[in-house]
């Protein structure tokens, strides 16, 4: 694993949605680099308006700050997890990529 992208601290959710929460929508940005782990079939079915509409609609159940600056927030999505790495910065805020976590990384999560 590449050392920038190790975790440096977990936080809460609570704290991560207070800071999220103080961004409106258009100030949300996805990065085209986002959809690069996608197959050209996940790339329709997880179009930009589907990511957007998961992030607004459903809580985080882990959040993480790498060594890097971004932020992992882990989703509840379709059975499974959805890891999405964001850039907060003081106007903008960036989905730098998503993905499905496999069965695997799943059992990572909360530990």
């Amino acid at each position: 694993m590449i050392d920038s992208h190790k975790i440096k601290e977990k936080i809460s959710v609570k704290s991560f949605m207070q800071k999220f929460d103080s961004y409106s929508q258009e100030d949300l940005e996805i990065t085209p680099h986002a959809f690069f782990r996608l197959s050209q079939k996940q790339r329709r079915l997880y179009e930009k308006d589907r990511l957007i509409q998961v992030i607004y609609s459903t809580k985080p159940i882990e959040v993480s700050i790498h060594k890097d600056g971004r932020y992992a927030v882990i989703y509840p999505f379709e059975k499974r997890l959805l890891k999405v790495l964001f850039e907060i910065y003081p106007k903008k805020i960036y989905i730098v990529t998503f993905y499905i976590l496999n069965k695997k990384q799943e059992t990572k999560i909360g530990k």
